[in-house]
């Protein structure tokens, strides 16, 4: 479970505080060095965190999209587990700077797998038709 633990937040919006008992564990990670990028990019891996590197940064950093990337629904896991969107779009500049420990996932686009498999699905229904029509005219001829 991801908990908030700054003071100045937990001051402010009390709801945040998280309700401990007896045998809860509390344990706070390492912080991390480094930024993950996943998914349809040239080279996906950790990058060495950059301050004031954007979404945007990490994936030309490891080698840019992939050619069906859907870089419009990218997003980011941050570290606190959240996730938001990446802002990859051309209009939107790379979105806000991204911490250590998180996480950009650039998915891929699966339109160009939708219509492949809408020509698969037709070239059956076609191969079917044409054998349909062909046991017919056989029959049709031994009479």
């Amino acid at each position: 479970m991801v908990v908030e633990a700054n003071p100045v937040i937990l001051a402010a919006r009390p709801e945040f505080d998280p309700l401990l008992e007896p045998g809860d564990l509390i344990a706070i990670p390492k912080r991390p060095n480094e930024v993950t990028v996943v998914g349809s990019v040239l080279n996906p891996g950790s990058l060495q965190f950059r301050t004031g590197w954007r979404a945007a940064d990490y994936v030309r950093a490891a080698g840019g999209e992939q050619r069906f990337a859907d870089a419009s629904r990218a997003f980011v896991v941050l570290p606190n587990g959240q996730a938001a969107a990446a802002g990859l779009g051309s209009w939107q500049r790379g979105g806000p700077p991204i911490p250590p420990g998180s996480t950009v996932v650039v998915p891929q686009d699966p339109s160009p797998y939708e219509t492949w498999g809408m020509v698969r699905d037709i070239s059956n229904i076609v191969a079917q038709i044409s054998l349909s029509g062909i046991a017919l005219a056989v029959l049709a001829g031994t009479r």
